[in-house]
């Protein structure tokens, strides 16, 4: 009687190994990419607030104090960002490609003053 308790004890504990060992080194789940990058005026300070959007409306964000600003997570395509501020023009920045699992950081962006006319 104790061979057979001792023997489903250890036939339980190989099992379990084995399931353990193919948790550990199955292929890990997919996930999105992230957008970094920064954003500055024309007299090279950085804009904060800036919105920084995705053309077809997945996530937004905002610049923070230093200009720097992340997008994520995103699935794996080419998208067109739009740049907007209330003091600097738009700027659309066209194929950006994003990979699973990557960091995409772009070129540093500059923005244009908005021309203002009186009434």
């Amino acid at each position: 009687m104790k061979t057979t308790t001792i023997f489903n004890g250890l036939k339980f504990v190989l099992l379990l190994s084995v399931f353990l060992f193919a948790q550990a080194h199955r292929a890990p789940q997919t996930m999105g990419g992230t957008i970094m990058g920064v954003v500055f005026g024309p007299d090279s300070l950085p804009v904060s607030d800036a919105h920084i959007l995705i053309k077809n409306g997945l996530p937004a964000t905002v610049s923070n104090r230093k200009g720097y600003f992340q997008l994520s997570p995103l699935p794996q395509g080419i998208y067109t960002i739009k740049i907007d501020h209330v003091a600097y023009r738009k700027k659309f920045l066209k194929n950006i490609r994003v990979r699973a699992n990557s960091i995409t950081q772009l070129d540093t962006v500059f923005l244009k003053p908005k021309i203002c006319t009186k009434p």
